[in-house]
Order: C-alpha cells, then sequence, then structure tokens
C-alpha cells in the first residue's frame, strides 16, 4: 500500500466533510474508493489489501494505520487517531501523488455519500459480491473476487490481480528507497 497516497486521499475525504469524519463511514468510503478505481480502471487508488470483517469489507493497511500508525509516520503527521470514533485531519498532506482522475473520483464519492449514516453505508457494503460473513474472524478478499463481483471474467480479472501483484512487489522493494 502507498501510505503517502493513502493519506492524501483520506486528507480529501476528510477535507470534504469539513476536517472530520466517523471512522466507519471513513474507512467505508477509503474501500469504495479503491474499489470503484479497480472497476472503473483496473486499479485502486492505494494498491491495499482487502479483508471482510464483521463490520463490512475495509482495506486493511489504511484500517491498520488508523488503529496503530506510527507517531512518526506520514499518516500520523495529517490524520488523527480516532477520538471517540471521529477521524481527524491534523494537516494537509499534498496531493502530488493523487491523479486527478483520482481526485474527481474522491470528490464524487464524498458528495454521493455526504448525507449516509454510517450504519447505512456499512449495510450496502455487506451488499457487496465480495463482501463474506467472517463471523468474529476476518476473511480475505482476493482482488479478482471484487472484479468478477462486477461482471469481469476470470480471464480479465486474474491478469489484472497478477499486474497488481507485481506493482506491490515492486513498491516494496523500493520502499525503503522512497
Amino acid at each position: 500500500m502507498n501510505e503517502r497516497k493513502a493519506a492524501q486521499a483520506a486528507a480529501r475525504f476528510l477535507s470534504a466533510s469539513g476536517g472530520s469524519m466517523d471512522r466507519l463511514k471513513f474507512v467505508k468510503l477509503m474501500y469504495l474508493m479503491d474499489r470503484t478505481a479497480l472497476l472503473w480502471r483496473g486499479a485502486p487508488v492505494t494498491n491495499d489489501v482487502y479483508f471482510s470483517l464483521p463490520m463490512g469489507p475495509v482495506p486493511s493497511g489504511v484500517y491498520d494505520l488508523i488503529r496503530h500508525s506510527n507517531e512518526n509516520s506520514f499518516w500520523a503527521r495529517h490524520i488523527a487517531r480516532p477520538n471517540n470514533r471521529t477521524v481527524k485531519l491534523i494537516s494537509d498532506p499534498g496531493n502530488d501523488q493523487l491523479s486527478e482522475a483520482e481526485e474527481d473520483l474522491i470528490d464524487w464519492l464524498a458528495d454521493k455519500y455526504k448525507d449516509w449514516h454510517p450504519t447505512k453505508l456499512k449495510d450496502f457494503t455487506h451488499q457487496l459480491q465480495e463482501w463474506k460473513d467472517p463471523g468474529r474472524g476476518s476473511i480475505r478478499i482476493d482482488i479478482a473476487e471484487i472484479l468478477e463481483a462486477a461482471n469481469r471474467s476470470p480471464q480479465d480479472a486474474n491478469t489484472i490481480k497478477c499486474d497488481l501483484e507485481g506493482t506491490r512487489h515492486v513498491e516494496a522493494l523500493f520502499s525503503p528507497f522512497t
């Protein structure tokens, strides 16, 4: 996952909602952002890994940053840990990692779901075909499951999945240098 890009996307969502947002709604919007980008252009914004949790699908890396970010991390310098279940923007992380299309997607999603209660958004994500009830645990959501749920062929889904896994591998190799 690209932490810098995730923080910039998070900041854009938070700015659109006045600088803070309910944690559940925030996590759902971050998931829907990556899911929508994956379906529209074949690549998520953050290149995160996704899991089905009891409260619905989540981007795992973003979820971990919200709960346990290192205070010296890029994320923690810009996004505050939830206080009373509210995620807050601390400072502007810039937008150099986001494309104009990604910014437009975030703005579109922020506007589309601005009046949705967090529970309504959670219930909506439970209706997505890739979400499986994990009971008290978690189940990894494969990229191919998301794509196939949106009627991509298994062959196309597998090709996109392999490309994204290659991108993750390259990012992991070069992350110490960035």
